[in-house]
């Protein structure tokens, strides 16, 4: 009996695609530096936001909205 459907072999869906290792560590370093770089700037805006008060004013006013009157 053959069977109706061929069994593909998951190394035929993936060749002409391997990157030589090299290539991965340069995409990972890339990755990085923009991480860093993102996560840098968010520091350098929030240390000089105006006060944390007013962020978290913002952050809680969906909550405050929701809670009965009279209730903080």
């Amino acid at each position: 009996m053959t069977d109706p459907k061929p069994k593909t072999d998951p190394e035929d869906e993936l060749a002409g695609t391997e990157q030589p290792f090299v290539t991965h560590l340069m995409e990972l370093r890339d990755r990085l530096i923009r991480s860093v770089v993102a996560i840098g700037v968010v520091a350098v805006v929030l240390a000089i936001y105006p006060g944390a008060n007013s962020l978290y004013d913002l952050l809680a006013a969906p909550l405050v909205a929701h809670l009965p009157k009279g209730r903080r």
